[in-house]
């Protein structure tokens, strides 16, 4: 950068995960820190100023219990983004309401059928980390089984999403060793050709066998483990150890 020339920092959204970030106005495009996609920066700007009016439609002066009822709408029909952000607005008023945070977990998990890694690794209060704590925390003893049962729900499907993200990296490896095994096998096989004719060839057609084997042995699922994803699911179940002993 050239000195005396500084860059505007604004807030933005990523059009891939969701996720708030800060990026420069200036520049074309940009990576977002959470999901590593690169996204225009006047795509991301636009994205975030979208939100902002959809979140000032909802006026700032209706009361929490209108939130709570207008975000429950919006679950009922599978809205989800907007049921969020209807949630947090009340969170916003009232942090201290219990319906307000169930209903951000519940939108964020699409009603408790998936889980969106790139949104839910977001850290600050409206990430799932967060939001998990202050379900328990604002629980009452009536509501807390049932907050325990969707902290359950929440384990079993980032179990189940990160065997799938398992096996997704998996397959994409084994696509890309079979392209690079037959790559090295044709030119194993042409140099053995030419061996015929120049001798010193042969060592190096005997090292591009090898690796071609070796690009053979099969892919454990254990290579293609996300320690981030595994350390998340670790809190998730601490969270739900200390919930059980709440109980």
């Amino acid at each position: 950068m050239e000195e005396g020339v500084f860059m505007t920092i604004v807030s933005a959204i990523c059009p891939n995960c969701g996720a708030n970030i800060q990026i420069s106005a200036e520049a074309e495009t940009a990576k977002c820190i959470f999901c590593s996609t690169n996204i225009l920066v006047k795509d991301a700007i636009q994205t975030y100023k979208s939100k902002e009016n959809n979140e000032a439609e909802v006026s700032e002066t209706t009361p929490v219990e209108q939130d709570i009822a207008r975000g429950n709408c919006f679950l009922a029909s599978n809205e989800w983004e907007k049921a969020y952000y209807t949630f947090r607005l009340a969170i916003k008023k009232q942090a201290n309401q219990y319906d307000a945070w169930m209903g951000c977990l519940t939108a964020m998990t699409d009603g408790f059928s998936r889980i969106d890694f790139a949104w839910a690794k977001q850290d600050g209060l409206y990430g799932l980390e967060s939001i998990l704590k202050n379900c328990l925390h604002f629980a009452s003893e009536e509501q807390l089984p049932n907050t325990i049962e969707r902290i359950k729900q929440i384990s079993a499907l980032w179990e189940k999403g990160m065997e799938e993200d398992r096996a997704h990296k998996a397959n994409v490896l084994r696509r890309g060793r079979k392209f690079i095994v037959i790559t090295y096998w044709t030119i194993a096989f042409l140099m053995c050709l030419m061996a015929l004719k120049q001798s010193f060839l042969f060592l190096f057609a005997l090292l591009f066998f090898f690796i071609g084997f070796y690009g053979f042995h099969p892919i454990r699922l254990e290579q293609c483990k996300d320690k981030t994803l595994i350390d998340y699911a670790s809190k998730i179940k601490e969270l739900l150890a200390q919930a059980t002993v709440k109980r």
